[in-house]
């Protein structure tokens, strides 16, 4: 397995366990539309084609949508959500696409 595909799965597997012990339902993450396979997939393609642009704003822009892709748009904005709730520390910043 190639470094890439570690992180993306690694990353995969701590959204479903934070979103299980946040008691987020499955449909609402959208993981029965496609595959995990396919998700993990599209995520690495979207890695592979924008992950050597330079900027912060382009790789947070990478970062948030990566989540999209292995979350679904539904599971997605529920975190996002539940991220931005704590006062305590900045809201996600969705980046600029490039």
């Amino acid at each position: 397995m190639e470094t890439i595909e570690l992180l993306v799965l690694i990353l995969s597997v701590t959204v479903i366990v934070l979103a299980a012990l946040l008691g987020i339902a499955k449909t609402k993450l959208d993981i029965t539309k496609l595959t995990y396979e396919n998700k993990i997939e599209r995520a690495i393609d979207s890695i592979k084609s924008y992950g050597m642009i330079d900027g912060e704003h382009h790789k947070q822009w990478l970062l948030s949508n990566t989540l999209k892709l292995l979350m679904g748009s539904n599971g997605y904005h529920t975190w996002k959500d539940l991220y931005d709730y704590d006062d305590d520390y900045d809201n996600w910043d969705e980046g600029i696409a490039p």
